[in-house]
């Protein structure tokens, strides 16, 4: 089984296949205003369950049920699909971005878990609490066509992190205020080699930025089983195709 992640070139850095980081999305940096939203039946639980009134000087009310909660969890999120229009409009950089294909069964995904669409809250089983199909993983129905696998993390487990004060990517463990509803920073976690399996350039990519891939790739013994893919328009039909990049050995 293969999975896939849509992701935008950054300026003046190097390709991603070098460091390899995967973001671990904290809830409100996430596009859908439902996520990690508490059902009637979380918040009922959490307040027969957890110490009323406050900890601390910090109060437990339903707001922050409904919506403070977890924000120590981060999640990262892959597809099963490469060539999905409103997709590479939407995380790719309007096409000038690039898709990266994973191998899911390496040991770094193994508690992926395929998302759920529904059209009503109340078919969630489980809540937060619950086994099986929980809270974590039900979507909109609206949702349905990312076809989305996650994988949830705690922030405090992330491997770098970029220090919004300095502007720097730091590896290590960077501070994280559990109680805000925004994250200190960005937190990230970073993938092996052998996890990546082909990288696909969008069809407005810059050829600078996907020579630049190249030559690192061809110049790099553990990089070099990554394939490279640059998508065309199809002319009669509303599609994409994916033409392979040489390396600069010609494979």
């Amino acid at each position: 089984m293969t999975i896939f992640k849509y992701m935008r070139i950054r300026p003046n850095s190097p390709p991603w296949a070098v460091e390899r980081l995967l973001a671990l999305s904290h809830r409100v940096a996430l596009n859908d205003s439902y996520e990690f939203y508490a059902t009637s039946q979380d918040v009922a639980f959490m307040q027969a369950h957890l110490p009323p009134k406050s900890v601390g000087n910090f109060n437990f009310s339903q707001d922050f049920f409904a919506d403070g909660h977890l924000n120590g969890m981060g999640v990262m999120s892959f597809t099963e699909t490469p060539d999905n229009l409103p997709m590479w409009s939407h995380y790719a950089d309007e096409h000038r971005g690039f898709v990266i294909e994973f191998d899911a069964t390496h040991d770094f995904f193994r508690e992926l878990k395929q998302v759920k669409y529904r059209d009503n809250r109340d078919e969630v089983a489980g809540g937060f609490f619950g086994a099986g199909e929980n809270t974590f993983l039900q979507k909109s129905i609206d949702w349905s066509y990312e076809r989305e696998w996650r994988i949830f993390d705690s922030l405090i487990c992330h491997d770098c992190w970029f220090d919004p004060s300095t502007q720097q990517l730091k590896w290590g463990h960077g501070r994280i205020e559990l109680w805000e509803n925004k994250p200190i920073g960005m937190y990230f976690r970073q993938v092996a080699t052998d996890a990546v399996i082909s990288v696909r350039f969008g069809c407005r990519a810059a050829t600078t930025e996907i020579e630049k891939w190249r030559d690192t790739i061809g110049n790099s013994p553990e990089l070099s089983h990554i394939s490279l893919l640059r998508a065309k328009l199809e002319l009669d039909r509303f599609a994409l195709r994916f033409e392979q990049v040489s390396h600069p050995s010609g494979h």
